[in-house]
């Protein structure tokens, strides 16, 4: 097959004469195991497919993101507001121009504004991988999130606005 897909079903999937299939192009060739089965929901049966997976390193990762901060979301404001949009009011431009037009800045804009960043990110899997989460720091936030919920249904109370300041201060410490 072209662009280096492999066909993974080889036998019908609805009748004789209709093949579905599922193509796949991994980076690195992996068995697969592929079936076609009969859910009885339709005239179509289902496709599965098995792949093995690569062995990588558990503990880290890639995290792949593009981090919306308020300097990014400043510079993304100002390109957008000191741009020239003539383009839009033009009558030299099709619609479809004037969208391609506006497609590829406002993709060049956020692409700017808000780099890609990767991250190596460590999973831990001990079972005390948060060690600073402790019981005392669990029943403060449960009563912060009683005076919370108080506070939104009596707004007017004095007390729990003050027990509120006072757990959320000695929360902080």
């Amino acid at each position: 097959m072209t662009f280096r897909f492999e066909i993974t079903v080889v036998e019908a999937t609805r009748g004789s004469n209709c093949l579905d299939n599922v193509l796949i192009n991994f980076k690195h060739h992996r068995n697969f195991k592929s079936g076609v089965h009969d859910p009885s929901l339709s005239d179509y049966s289902a496709v599965s497919i098995d792949v093995d997976s690569c062995r990588v390193d558990e503990d880290v990762t890639m995290r792949v993101s593009h981090p919306i901060t308020s300097s990014s979301r400043l510079i993304f404001f100002d390109l957008i507001s000191n741009s020239d949009w003539i383009f839009v009011d033009s009558d030299d431009f099709s619609l479809i121009s004037k969208f391609d037009i506006f497609m590829n800045f406002f993709t060049n804009v956020v692409q700017v504004s808000f780099p890609e960043r990767a991250d190596r990110v460590k999973f831990y899997t001990d079972k005390l991988r948060f060690r600073w989460f402790t019981d005392d720091l669990r029943k403060r936030r449960a009563g912060l999130r009683l005076l919370v919920e108080l506070k939104y249904n009596f707004p007017d109370h004095f007390n729990i606005k003050n027990a509120l300041s006072l757990g959320q201060k000695s929360h902080k410490n």
